[in-house]
């Protein structure tokens, strides 16, 4: 059984009274078979609801939608058009699993190769952390950035061949819609469990 969690605030009804509420979708990426035996939904009372209520608005959970790599490429993600998938470069399912014991992406080349995370959203003027594991070997860049600008870049060199956390603090401003992480780099990379929320509360965040 799996169980979804979610408070929708007064606030957003009043905001978008159009949409009457919230909806729910099932997205299959690629062929297979995908079972569905029963859908319930319970609507919150008592303490937890109170809880809800009461948290900070802007702790949302984890802003990027997929953080796990089960399939490789997540919907979203994308490669620089000038590199060309399996060609000069290949990005598939890892064959070692984060420390956590989620899928990791792997994404390899023998030339600098970008890759471009999936958009995500974060409240402006104030702190943000994004994070993730990552193993390889060569460079790496990893950059937040909205199209040119660069809101924080730190570049990791990859030698003793264990998983370590990276971190890339930033303060998100007014002139972006969204974000993205910018990878670039030559050789072999191993990432996964990201997560992108508020600096503070990035400990309570789940990959």
């Amino acid at each position: 059984d799996y169980e979804y969690v979610f408070y929708l605030p007064e606030k957003f009804v009043n905001t978008f009274p159009e949409t009457k509420g919230a909806g729910l979708w099932f997205e299959v990426l690629s062929p297979g078979n995908f079972d569905l035996a029963k859908v319930t939904l319970v609507e919150l009372s008592g303490e937890l609801e109170d809880n809800l209520a009461k948290a900070d608005p802007c702790f949302l959970g984890n802003m990027f939608r997929n953080s796990r790599f089960p399939l490789g490429f997540q919907t979203g993600w994308s490669m620089n058009r000038n590199f060309c998938d399996r060609d000069m470069a290949s990005v598939q399912v890892g064959e070692e699993k984060t420390p956590s014991g989620t899928p990791a992406l792997k994404i390899s080349s023998k030339l600098k190769v970008q890759v471009l995370s999936e958009p995500f959203m974060t409240e402006n003027l104030k702190p943000q952390t994004c994070a993730f594991m990552a193993k390889g070997k060569g460079t790496w860049s990893f950059r937040v950035a909205y199209f040119k600008n660069t809101f924080t870049e730190k570049k990791v060199d990859f030698t003793s061949g264990d998983w370590i956390k990276v971190e890339l603090p930033f303060l998100p401003d007014l002139i972006a819609k969204a974000y993205q992480l910018d990878i670039k780099g030559t050789g072999t990379l191993l990432i996964g469990d990201l997560k992108v929320g508020p600096s503070s509360m990035l400990n309570g965040i789940e990959a």
